[in-house]
């Protein structure tokens, strides 16, 4: 079984065009800054002190603006700085900016696993979306990352965009499927304040989705996909057995990350935890990197409530739920106890179980799942 321990995120905050539904930190670039990567370097150097990694994940933005021989430095001197235990390395990639060549280039320099952020097969669905790439295009850079070599390929999903509606979203499940990646991530559209997006809803120029549509839209994302065989581990998430993202779980499960560049989170488990946050202002994060060896401009311990609050809210979005004996042995809390009200209540509505030492949500409890943690914390 694979242990995790900690992991390594490495954030390239640049994208072709910035789509209209982001509210990311990114930049408008065609190439990564020959200074950002530089910057990242020293940044790594400056904390090593974080001890080794088990994952290492290239996310954005666009990772796959990186040149070969950035993702090589990058790769080098995290190698040499963490102690890599030679797991899974991720890298996001963007179907417009990708060919056989690039691909290969960045399997050689030690990337092992990619997602290809797709988001929709549809071409009128990418242009609500503002995506850069073409459907075509989508699909070859899958087929293009397998021809490269890789193993252990991803797709991202995006279903309730504006003026979608089921058989849309059943025909861009069964083209994912029909790929045969080892991974889906299929995420609920959010209209985020201040995007492109979220102003033409606001206007009246495209329609928001309903909540029901969302809810139907969610329920057959997951039959399909359980039914094609991906096990549904984690709300957006499903995957084929043994194909888990180990990365992403090791936020889920409150383990610990290091996060290196522009706007990067870090944790530690000190105390009841530790949260950090590197500066989002581009020159001030090349300033204190050249200064201190690390761009940190908010430290956060959290409070033993806090902690648990995300504790709870974190292990329900997983298929395994909380594991109440690994919650009374940190907290000093037995959940059954202190929530009884709450989960009999919750039992009661079908939306959770409770079953030997884990609280998990039901399928039927995994669209109201905020609901839920509200009566649980």
């Amino acid at each position: 079984m694979f242990l995790m321990k900690r992991g390594l995120y490495i954030h390239i905050p640049f994208c072709v065009k910035k789509c209209g539904y982001c509210d990311f930190l990114s930049f408008p670039e065609k190439e990564v800054p020959p200074l950002y990567t530089k910057t990242l370097l020293r940044e790594m150097e400056g904390r090593k002190g974080g001890g080794r990694v088990d994952t290492i994940y290239l996310g954005g933005g666009t990772p796959s603006l990186l040149s070969p021989h950035q993702v090589e430095g990058i790769m080098a001197t995290a190698l040499k700085t963490f102690g890599f235990t030679g797991g899974e390395v991720t890298m996001e990639i963007n179907p417009a900016t990708v060919n056989l060549e690039r691909l290969r280039a960045f399997k050689g320099a030690g990337i092992n696993r990619v997602i290809v952020g797709i988001q929709s097969f549809n071409r009128r669905l990418l242009s609500i979306l503002g995506r850069v790439h073409t459907p075509e295009e989508g699909v070859e850079a899958f087929r293009l990352a397998r021809k490269a070599g890789f193993e252990n390929i991803g797709i991202d999903l995006i279903h309730s965009i504006p003026t979608e509606d089921m058989e849309e979203l059943r025909e861009d499940l069964g083209r994912a499927v029909s790929l045969g990646p080892e991974h889906i991530s299929v995420y609920s559209l959010t209209l985020e304040e201040g995007t492109p997006l979220k102003r033409a809803v606001e206007t009246g120029k495209l329609p928001s989705p309903s909540e029901d549509m969302e809810r139907d839209m969610f329920y057959l994302t997951r039959d399909l996909l359980t039914g094609a065989g991906y096990d549904h581990y984690e709300v957006s998430n499903f995957a084929i057995p043994g194909f888990r993202s180990r990365h992403n779980q090791i936020y889920w499960k409150g383990e610990e990350y290091i996060g290196l560049g522009l706007g990067a989170h870090s944790y530690e488990k000190k105390g009841w935890g530790r949260r950090m946050m590197n500066s989002e202002r581009p020159q001030e994060y090349i300033c204190l990197v050249e200064r201190k060896g690390e761009a940190i401009v908010e430290d956060e311990e959290l409070s033993k409530e806090k902690a648990m609050e995300e504790t709870i809210l974190l292990r329900l979005r997983m298929k395994e739920g909380i594991d109440l004996k690994e919650f009374r042995r940190r907290f000093g809390i037995d959940l059954r106890e202190t929530r009884q009200q709450a989960l009999r209540d919750l039992e009661g509505l079908g939306m959770v179980s409770v079953e030997g030492n884990a609280i998990k949500v039901t399928e039927k409890g995994l669209v109201l799942l905020d609901e839920i943690v509200v009566k649980l914390i």
